[in-house]
């Protein structure tokens, strides 16, 4: 009997279908996730053909790399199973208000539908720039009827591109969300310091700052670090300072998001990754040290009270490209200490989990993430 995961480093049409056959024989309930690296993403429509041909359901996302045995892998197919297929939704053009709302009550008849309370999973494409805004619809149409997790999946370029599927489409621009019954969130952790000082995005706009304190942001950025930091960020060193010094976004219940910022226009506007609400208070956040093992002890902490069988770990690009070495060292933690638990996953370009204080869904940068598969 095949094992319910299985890593393929070099996918090819026959050996995914005699895992995919076996798997469907052994489990007729189950179904599929599948996690594609970009490299391999032509192999996508290869598993589309052997999910039809075999008759076993089947959903995936395509990330900028894998993980597999707690180690960052570039190429390869990762397939997961979801015994019995949970209930999904593939909705794509999320662009106009009347799709996200026709969406949202998707999504929300979905979990109304489900027989028992648990989480809804989401993968949204990353290049999607309207992620926080559709979470606050979210929780309007379900408040607190329902846990919430998920990431960004698409590529590490930020380039366009379709980035999930199942065995009928291939889209971008949307969302895949599964309603994982029995599940209770996930745990995440990002461990970086926050200063006191924080300041209000006094113009800001989606995932655009265009003011903070009433000055261009950029040359208010690059002043924080200056003050806090003694770091001096110029336009051009500024992509690779960014990961390094994000914005900490301060939220009224306490909670900290990370909001990492990739881009600054002529005007010197910033661009984010995620959406920073207009009036927002805003610090200049330093990310951790090379070798801290604070964050991946705190995590294990939290997800070991959980007892889970099985989960999915996501490793945010940007905290990756803070230090790669820092990343390998905290997989390599993470994996020693869950033993004889598989560490699998993929490299995510952000995360949402519920906060703390009311159950709220957050979109997170920057964090290690597991989401419990089964229970």
């Amino acid at each position: 009997m095949s094992s319910d995961w299985k890593y393929f480093s070099e996918p090819d049409a026959g050996s995914l279908g005699e895992w995919m056959r076996e798997w469907r024989v052994s489990h007729p309930r189950a179904g599929v996730l599948a996690l594609v690296a970009e490299q391999d993403r032509n192999a996508i429509e290869t598993i589309q053909h052997l999910s039809i041909e075999t008759n076993l359901p089947m959903v995936g996302a395509m990330f900028p790399e894998l993980i597999a045995d707690g180690v960052l892998r570039k190429r390869g197919v990762l397939l997961c199973s979801l015994d019995p297929m949970p209930s999904y939704r593939l909705l794509g053009n999320l662009d106009t208000e009347h799709l996200r709302k026709g969406a949202v009550e998707s999504l929300r008849d979905m979990v109304l539908a489900s027989p028992e309370e648990g989480t809804l999973t989401l993968v949204f494409d990353g290049m999607y720039g309207q992620i926080a805004s559709f979470l606050d619809a979210l929780f309007y149409a379900l408040g607190g009827s329902c846990w919430y997790a998920g990431v960004n999946a698409g590529s590490e370029t930020f380039q366009p591109m379709p980035c999930l599927f199942d065995a009928h489409q291939w889209i971008g621009k949307g969302v895949l969300a599964l309603m994982l019954p029995g599940i209770a969130g996930a745990e995440l952790e990002h461990g970086y310091i926050i200063p006191e000082q924080a300041l209000p995005a006094t113009a800001a706009t989606g995932n655009k700052i265009v003011l903070i304190d009433w000055q261009p942001a950029f040359h208010k950025y690059a002043e924080l670090i200056k003050t806090h930091y003694h770091e001096q960020v110029t336009r051009e060193n500024f992509y690779s300072m960014g990961v390094h010094f994000p914005f900490a976004l301060v939220r009224a219940d306490g909670e900290v998001l990370i909001r990492i910022p990739v881009a600054v226009d002529d005007e010197g506007a910033l661009f984010c990754v995620g959406e920073v609400p207009d009036g927002a208070l805003l610090s200049v956040a330093r990310a951790v040290q090379p070798g801290s093992t604070h964050t991946v002890k705190k995590l294990l902490e939290k997800y070991r009270a959980r007892r889970a069988q099985r989960s999915l770990l996501f490793y945010c690009a940007g905290r990756r490209m803070h230090f790669p070495e820092s990343a390998r060292q905290e997989l390599a933690l993470f994996a020693q200490e869950m033993g004889s638990q598989p560490v699998i996953g993929g490299l995510s370009l952000g995360e949402i989990a519920n906060s703390p204080a009311g159950g709220y869904p957050l979109f997170h940068n920057a964090t290690l993430m597991v989401m419990p598969l089964k229970s």
